[in-house]
């Protein structure tokens, strides 16, 4: 506590940016959302995310990548989990993960305001775009490094990556929800004064 307390003058004093953040996954999720009948929403998300974002924050510029294991599908119910994960859905043993990979990282003035990309499902590369609703860097009090954090939506036509299975029933459009926090690789801590 007294080496933190001591650090204090120089984390007040500004921040010290890294240029990269190792995805946190235990505090980084992935939803999606479905019409079900057009009774219902069914939601779902993926327990097991991975990534990183590469950023220079002074020019505006950065990529972000974020991969999901396909496998860690979670519905609440372990035999449509196991339907989702077969071929008429996921195909998760052909497939085992998805990936989005930026391409271009919109802001205004100092906001992040959207993230532009490409999306990859079932082995099919589509244009895709996140809508950033929240964004903030800074230092992390509690893992003592630079850390970046975001929440992202999006949506897509399950059908464009070849997952047509009982459309209409279950709709086409699924909304994508992605929040993300990020630690800097190179733990960087503020200098102190001499």
């Amino acid at each position: 506590m007294a080496w933190f307390l001591g650090l204090m003058p120089g984390l007040l004093a500004g921040p010290v940016w890294a240029d990269v953040f190792l995805i946190d996954p235990l505090h980084t999720s992935a939803q999606f959302a479905v019409s079900h009948l057009g009774f219902s929403t069914a939601r779902g998300r993926f327990d097991k995310t991975d990534g990183r974002l590469e950023l220079d924050l002074p020019a505006r510029k950065g990529q972000i990548t974020v991969q999901l294991d396909a496998n860690s599908i979670s519905t609440g119910d372990p035999d449509r989990d196991s339907r989702l994960k077969g071929s008429w859905f996921f195909n998760t043993e052909r497939y085992p993960e998805i990936r989005f990979i930026s391409k271009r990282l919109v802001f205004v003035e100092e906001r992040l305001d959207a993230v532009e990309g490409e999306l990859t499902l079932l082995g099919v590369t589509r244009p895709f775009s996140f809508k950033v609703e929240r964004w903030r860097c800074g230092f992390h009090t509690m893992a003592l490094r630079q850390a970046c954090g975001a929440d992202l939506s999006g949506t897509l036509l399950r059908s464009d990556f070849g997952m047509k299975a009982f459309i209409p029933l279950v709709g086409d459009e699924v909304k994508i929800d992605v929040s993300v926090e990020a630690l800097a690789e190179v733990v960087t801590p503020p200098a102190r004064e001499r």
